[in-house]
């Protein structure tokens, strides 16, 4: 695994080289995981050496738990992966861009199946570094493997949302999940001049990867990096429940749409650019029995919502924001702009707001952190 990522350049750093070398990925792979049989998930007992070629490959996600379950057992289907084995390819990315120095401490957020978190620890060591998880089962599991490895980091079962104040002030931050918002309390943890790396959520989709610097005053600011991210989002930056059904807008005229959503769903970056000026806002898309298909937008926090039919290229919009107008004026612009790459967008942080912003001056609220 580790000649492999080297030659593909995403082992650039010796000291995170050797640091992949010496941690044991199979450890930390459990013998049953979820895998997608193309109508949901269905935990299965991986075979020895399947299971073994899956924890060392290195462009291979494996799904440990569904639907928050900690009751699974063989056979048992689920449908919303809830934690994983990231691939190492972007685990060791991630930890790359961190930036990390030797002697720095570090806060990761999400500690996941642990393995991460022994790549910090062998790198910095275990007085170095605090991982906080939210579930705690997924905590305990990661900590027995952590300690058949011979690792012993701070381990925190709680909300990442916190941080723990009881260990700052921290170098850096690394957060392993998706967040709508930067948590202010991960900017009041950290050193001035110290980085916080995190996957940007979005409307449309959770794909951005920022990575700030918090300053002497109390604010943080960075641009995102060229290459995005997908990871299943913090707990409490999760949609509402109930949110994720198809608004009924069948008494509503419907009227021309101003932009194709084919056009959006050609790269991650269109999707996530698409979605800034709708923070909040739940999508999803569903086939329809006459052969077409209805992509939809929901605002829980106003009631606003969407429907566009494809192909007939008809949307119908109600509430007090029109937002699949917004969608199609964000793209609009973007093009305009010579469709500029996410390195050109950044993040501000203050105490009492945040906010994305283009290098042209064009800005989108973010919900508060």
């Amino acid at each position: 695994m580790v000649a492999r990522l080297a030659e593909a350049g995403d082992l650039r750093d010796p000291a995170w080289r050797a640091a992949a070398a010496a941690v044991p990925r199979h450890q930390f792979i459990p013998r049953r995981a979820w895998v997608h049989d193309g109508e949901g998930y269905v935990l299965a007992e991986l075979p020895e050496d399947e299971w073994l070629a899956a924890a060392y490959d290195p462009e291979r996600t494996i799904v440990t738990q569904v639907d928050d379950r900690v009751d699974a057992r063989p056979g048992d289907r689920g449908t919303v992966p809830t934690s994983s084995a990231t691939m190492p390819s972007i685990v060791l990315a991630m930890l790359d861009a961190l930036r990390v120095l030797d002697g720095q401490r570090v806060l990761e957020i999400g500690t996941g199946s642990g393995y991460s978190t022994a790549l910090l620890a062998e790198r910095l060591g275990d007085d170095q570094v605090v991982s906080v998880e939210v579930d705690p089962a997924v905590a305990a599991a990661a900590g027995e493997a952590l300690t058949a490895a011979g690792y012993k980091p701070r381990l925190v079962t709680g909300d990442g949302a916190a941080g723990w104040p009881a260990g700052a002030p921290y170098d850096r931050v690394i957060a392993t999940c998706a967040i709508t918002a930067v948590p202010y309390s991960w900017v009041q943890q950290t050193r001035p001049g110290g980085l916080i790396l995190a996957p940007l959520a979005g409307a449309l989709v959770d794909w951005g990867l920022v990575c700030l610097e918090v300053g002497e005053d109390g604010t943080a600011a960075g641009r995102l990096l060229p290459e995005g991210v997908m990871f299943m989002r913090l707990r409490g930056h999760r949609d509402p429940d109930g949110a994720a059904a198809a608004p009924d807008l069948a008494g509503v005229q419907p009227e021309p749409a101003l932009l194709d959503p084919h056009e959006l769903v050609e790269s991650n970056l269109r999707l996530w650019l698409a979605g800034l000026p709708i923070p909040g806002v739940v999508a999803g898309a569903e086939d329809l029995a006459d052969g077409t298909t209805r992509w939809w937008l929901r605002d829980p926090a106003t009631g606003s919502a969407a429907c566009l039919d494809t192909p007939a290229m008809t949307v119908r919009q109600a509430g007090p924001r029109r937002l699949w107008d917004l969608v199609a004026d964000t793209y609009r612009w973007w093009l305009k702009e010579g469709r500029p790459g996410p390195w050109t967008f950044g993040v501000t942080v203050t105490p009492g707001r945040q906010w994305v912003w283009h290098e042209s001056g064009r800005a989108w609220q973010l919900p508060p952190g």
